[in-house]
């Protein structure tokens, strides 16, 4: 179908959804995940109500920091959310906010966490993905992957110039020899004196939905890793045509990362199914 023919989905429904997760061959979980089908923004300036709220935390050295962060990020969203005029400016301020509070007012959590963040602005389609680590976001469009996030591994060229720039280095994919990502949120020791070889700055994209994006799909590393975007996408899209429940579908995905493709990390994610109608 060309771009011209293609109609948006607005209003948007989201037809049915999942979060799944998995320890998987870890000792411990460190993954959580949030959901709010209806963020309170009565007032906001720059969305229409109702607006969901999708994430999933990746941590590592522990899991106080992903922790926080599903039971804290939505209440800095909001907050900025209600007060910008601009999305994008609203995300980036909570983003740092929230990180700001979760160094400064809990000394006792050293270890950090991504995000994969996805905001669904139901009466336009309008979407705002927001990326902090390497979990990613891909859209299943008629079965095929639309990236809506790009890895932020220390090793990507613009990250590695940055740490460099920061004072740090790069080796073995890792900054100083021993963190695989480029930015996350928490992570204490590494940010102490206004250190920034590691940031929490989000990068955001924002489109609006189409009538052949049937699905949008969050995850960790842990899924990533060890199945490829196009057999996600090719799978969900065959399982959606066959009437499927999402929950199903994401315990699948899981289950194969697991025990067929031996993920050696915990694995979470989340499918939200989309379609056109009333909004939900």
């Amino acid at each position: 179908m060309a771009e011209s023919e293609k109609t948006h989905l607005f209003p948007l429904t989201v037809v049915d959804f999942a979060m799944e997760h998995d320890q998987g061959h870890r000792d411990e979980m460190e993954d959580a995940s949030y959901v709010c089908k209806d963020l309170p923004l009565k007032g906001s300036k720059c969305l229409q109500s109702p607006v969901h709220l999708y994430a999933v935390f990746d941590g590592h050295s522990g899991d106080k920091c992903a922790k926080w962060l599903e039971k804290n990020l939505h209440r800095f969203l909001t907050k900025f959310l209600k007060s910008e005029v601009d999305v994008g400016k609203a995300i980036e301020k909570a983003f740092l906010d929230a990180d700001r509070e979760l160094l400064e007012e809990n000394p006792e959590i050293i270890s950090g966490s991504t995000c994969i963040a996805c905001l669904l602005e139901t009466r336009t389609g309008r979407t705002w993905i927001a990326n902090v680590g390497d979990s990613r976001c891909v859209v299943s469009r008629n079965g095929k992957p639309v990236h809506a996030s790009v890895d932020q591994k220390p090793g990507r060229k613009d990250e590695k110039e940055r740490i460099k720039r920061a004072g740090g280095f790069v080796t073995g994919g890792r900054i100083m020899g021993f963190l695989g990502v480029a930015r996350a949120f928490g992570d204490a020791e590494i940010k102490a004196d206004g250190c920034k070889m590691l940031i929490v700055d989000p990068e955001i994209q924002q489109f609006t939905l189409t009538n052949e994006d049937e699905a949008i799909i969050l995850g960790c590393d842990g899924l990533w890793d060890v199945l490829d975007n196009d057999d996600v996408c090719e799978y969900v899209h065959e399982c959606l045509q066959k009437k499927q429940q999402c929950k199903n579908i994401g315990k699948e995905l899981v289950r194969m990362a697991i025990e067929e493709e031996r993920s050696t990390d915990n694995v979470s994610l989340i499918i939200i199914q989309l379609g056109s109608g009333e909004p939900s």
